[in-house]
């Protein structure tokens, strides 16, 4: 049985923009990654974990994971630790 996902509204306090990968850039031209994770009380990611990824064998989910290990959010109310789900998508043109 899957835990419930949070329907609490992330908001980015930090987000970077990480280099995209060579592999990535110059083989595809969109691609896209899911990935599930917790928001720590100090509104750092953790236990990031990659459930979907297309086209496989590229790295973007790789990439999506890295991108939000170094993203801050606000942290969540009353200190929970919710399970989050975002879909990234990449537009490489």
């Amino acid at each position: 049985m899957l835990p419930l996902l949070s329907r609490e509204q992330l908001a980015a306090t930090f987000r970077p923009r990480l280099l995209v990968p060579d592999n990535v850039r110059f083989g595809l031209t969109d691609g896209c990654a899911g990935v599930t994770f917790h928001v720590a009380a100090d509104g750092t990611v953790q236990q990031v974990e990659v459930v979907a990824e297309w086209p496989a064998g590229y790295g973007i989910g790789e990439y999506v994971r890295r991108e939000l290990e170094a993203t801050r959010f606000q942290p969540p109310t009353g200190g929970v630790v919710p399970l989050h789900y975002e879909m990234h998508r990449l537009h490489l043109q």
